[in-house]
C-alpha cells in the first residue's frame, strides 16, 4: 500500500514563529558524528525502518552512503548522560521528488525512550534545517497506523497530500482516531484541493 505522504511550505512568518515543541527537562539535541552509528541504528530497530542490528556499517550503507544526506544534518536527541535517544534527519530531495522541497527522512526514537515527548522536538530539528537550507518546503511519508507520529506532524504544520479519492478516505480515518476536524490538503502537483474533514 502506497504510504500517506505529507508536506509543509515554508514561508516568512516561520523566522518569528515560537517552537511548536519543547525539549524535555534533561535531553539536548546535537548533530550525529560518526562514532554514533550503532547508537543511531538502536533507535531504529523497531522493525518499520529496515534496520534489524547495530553496527557503524549499517548507519554508513544506510545513511552516510547515500549522497541526500550529510552527517551534519542528522540530529540526535540525547538524555543528559550523553545517550542517544532519538534521531530525525534532514535530507535534501531524492532523484524525482519535488523541486525545491526538502525531506524529514528516518524519524525513530529508541524503545526505552518512547512516550518522553521526543521525537516533536528532533523532528522540529530537522524540519528547521530543512528551512536553512534554502528549500520552499519540507515533505515526508508515513504509514497509517502511525499515528503518534503523524499527530507530530501535523502540530509541525505538515498537511496531508492527496493522490486520490483512496487516499482521501483513509486520511479520514486517521483523523477520526486522532480526534481532528480538519486538515488542509493539497493533491500531487501541490496545489490546493479540499480539506480533508470528518464528520460526525
Amino acid at each position: 500500500m502506497e504510504q500517506l505522504k505529507m508536506i509543509r511550505f515554508f514561508d516568512k512568518a516561520d523566522n518569528a514563529r515560537s517552537p511548536a515543541y519543547r525539549i524535555p527537562e534533561g535531553f539536548f539535541i546535537r548533530e550525529a558524528t560518526e562514532k554514533d552509528g550503532a547508537d543511531w541504528c538502536k533507535c531504529c530497530l523497531n522493525g518499520e525502518l529496515n534496520v534489524n542490528e547495530c553496527s557503524f556499517d549499517i548507519f554508513k550503507q544506510r545513511m552516510l552512503d547515500d549522497s541526500t544526506v550529510s552527517i551534519n544534518n542528522i540530529f540526535m536527541i540525547c538524555d543528559n548522560n550523553g545517550n542517544v535517544a532519538g534521531t530525525a534527519t534532514a535530507r535534501r530531495p531524492t532523484e524525482n521528488h519535488y523541486e525545491n522541497i526538502g525531506i524529514l527522512h528516518m524519524v525513530a526514537v529508541a524503545d526505552e525512550y518512547k512516550g518522553k515527548g521526543l521525537a516533536g522536538p528532533v523532528c522540529e530539528a530537522a524540519v528547521n534545517r530543512v528551512r536553512s537550507m534554502g528549500y520552499k518546503g519540507c515533505y515526508l511519508s508515513t504509514d497509517d497506523f502511525r499515528l503518534p507520529a503523524i499527530k507530530t506532524y501535523l502540530k509541525l504544520s505538515f498537511i496531508p497530500i492527496i493522490t486520490d479519492d483512496e487516499m482521501r478516505v483513509r486520511w479520514e480515518k486517521v483523523l477520526k482516531q486522532l480526534n481532528i476536524k480538519s486538515v488542509k490538503a493539497v493533491d500531487r502537483t501541490l496545489n490546493s484541493v479540499p480539506a480533508v474533514e470528518i464528520t460526525d
